[in-house]
This record gives C-alpha cells, sequence and structure tokens, in this order.
C-alpha cells in the first residue's frame, strides 16, 4: 500500500503503508462470497475488474467491525494498470442498528399476538359476564381502554421495563389524585417486564373498578393503599388494601374480574394472585417477577 487516507485509522491503529493489502487488513469474507481473501480483490483489479460493495468482517479489530469494501482497478495511460484503488466503509453502526430493528420487529410481532389473544379472551370472556349488549359494551371498553393505557407507558418506556407505581396512578388516575390521600403508595419503587407489567395494569382496573363500584372508592372517606416487599431477588408482594368503604361481602358468585385477578399474573412459580373480601375492605395480594 503506497497511500491512504485519515479515515483508514478509524479502522486500524497501525500505519498501513507500505504493507501488502492482506496483510494491513486480514478481512474475513462471508461463507460462499466470490472472494474467499483479501489478496483475491487485490488480483480482481490487478486483472482490470471492479468489484462494489462487498461486505467483509474486520475480527483483527478491538472490537470486531463490519465493513463494505470496494476494489477498482487504477488504470494509466491506455490499458495499463498501475495498481488499484480500495475503499472500506463502516458499516459497524448500521448494522447495529438493524440488528436492533430486527430485534425489535421480533419483539413487536410477540407482543402484537400476545394482546391479541388478551383482546379475544377479554370479550369473550365479558361477554359471558355481561347482562346485556349495553352491558358488555361498557365493561369491554374499560377494560380495553385499561389495556391501552398500560400500552402507552410501554410505548413512552420504549418498550423497556414498566415502573409498578406508574402502571398504578395511570389506572387510577380517572378516580383519585396520584397526590392525595385517598391513594397510598408505599415501597413500590420497582420495575417488572411488558408482558407482567400489561397483566399487572389490568388487575390494578379490575380492582379500581370494584373500589369506586362497591369498595373503598365509593366514598370520600375511602383509601387504597398498594404496599410492596421483596419476597427474594426475583420475586415481589404487592399488596392492595381497602379501607373505609362500606362493609364487604363475599360475592355469591366468581364473575370474569376475579378470574381476570386470579390467572393474569400467574407466571410459574409462586407468582399470581389472590383476593380476599374481609370485613373492612379488600384486600389482593399478588406475587410478580421483578427485573430488579
Amino acid at each position: 500500500m503506497i497511500n491512504a487516507n485519515a479515515a483508514v485509522a478509524g479502522i486500524i491503529d497501525t500505519d498501513p503503508i507500505g504493507k501488502r493489502f492482506e496483510d494491513a487488513f486480514p478481512l474475513d469474507f462471508p461463507i460462499g462470497s466470490a472472494i474467499m481473501h483479501p489478496d483475491d480483490l487485490v488480483a480482481l483489479a490487478n486483472d482490470g475488474h471492479a468489484v462494489k460493495g462487498l461486505e467483509a468482517s474486520a475480527n483483527f479489530t478491538d472490537p470486531p467491525k463490519d465493513l463494505l469494501v470496494s476494489v477498482a482497478p487504477l488504470r494509466l495511460a491506455g490499458e495499463q494498470i498501475g495498481g488499484c484503488v480500495i475503499t472500506l466503509i463502516d458499516l459497524t453502526e448500521r448494522k447495529a442498528i438493524e440488528k436492533r430493528q430486527a430485534l425489535l420487529m421480533r419483539e413487536l410481532d410477540h407482543r402484537v399476538k400476545n394482546t391479541l389473544a388478551m383482546v379475544l379472551s377479554i370479550s369473550g370472556r365479558t361477554i359471558a359476564g355481561s347482562a346485556d349488549l349495553a352491558d358488555f359494551r361498557t365493561r369491554f371498553t374499560s377494560r380495553i381502554q385499561a389495556l391501552a393505557a398500560t400500552h402507552d407507558l410501554l410505548v413512552d418506556a420504549s418498550w423497556g421495563g414498566l415502573n409498578l407505581p406508574t402502571v398504578i396512578q395511570t389506572e387510577l388516575a380517572p378516580y383519585v389524585s396520584s397526590t392525595g390521600p385517598r391513594l397510598l403508595l408505599r415501597n413500590m419503587d420497582r420495575s417488572v417486564s411488558p408482558d407482567v407489567g400489561i397483566a399487572f395494569g389490568l388487575v390494578v382496573h379490575e380492582l379500581a373498578t370494584n373500589a369506586v363500584k362497591y369498595g373503598a372508592l365509593s366514598r370520600e372517606s375511602g383509601i387504597v393503599t398498594v404496599e410492596g416487599s421483596l419476597r427474594d431477588d426475583r420475586l415481589f408482594e404487592v399488596v392492595w388494601s381497602e379501607s373505609g368503604g362500606p362493609p364487604v361481602a363475599e360475592p355469591s358468585h366468581r364473575g370474569f374480574g376475579q378470574t381476570l385477578i386470579a390467572r393474569s399474573l400467574k407466571r410459574g412459580g409462586n407468582t399470581g394472585a389472590s383476593i380476599t373480601f374481609a370485613p373492612d375492605g379488600v384486600v389482593c395480594r399478588m406475587i410478580l417477577p421483578i427485573e430488579g
């Protein structure tokens, strides 16, 4: 090599001048490529052939880089070839973005399928528990709005972990102020995965709806307390407890809301939820897998 521009320093940290190209850039090419070795590029150019846009890996750099390689013969007077010009474009960042996008698309596909399955389940079970079409419309719309609210939080978090206090405050926002005395959050600063966060949002929505209709939030004196505690480094217990509302009695039959609460948070092991209709107020215990 007799000349190299300053951009080469962004690929290798040694001076390539005076070295053979294959020694300065021992590139690896994809299996099945027409080019198997760096000196094949030089040989082709010296025979008068050009190669454009060939992907290669620079595994000799730290960290490894993805490159786009092109080579063209350097023609002198007449048909004489005096060497070749090799162009290297660093694709590392673009490749990383493409990988992240592919991962995001797979994750989005997974989320969409899960969401559609959840919507179908909610619609079927809501129909079964509704007195008439108007009742179904009210219940179903409310549950889908709760699902949408949690999805909005996921978008804001770039589909990362969901903060539990944020989910609770979002679901209860139509009923109580997050800074007022009727909603008390204690030791709740934990995050969960998107799947768990969506299920948790639906459970909180069911609890809030019940509290507004029959429980603590049906009276101005009522209070909802949500308190968290670590069970171990992987599990987090959340206890929803109501006080100051009317006396509570065990329902005569188990509706879909109770079924949703009991089943939504099951993720194997000790995870899940249970609800107790204590006379002083509903108590719901939830065990969630946490992210940290």
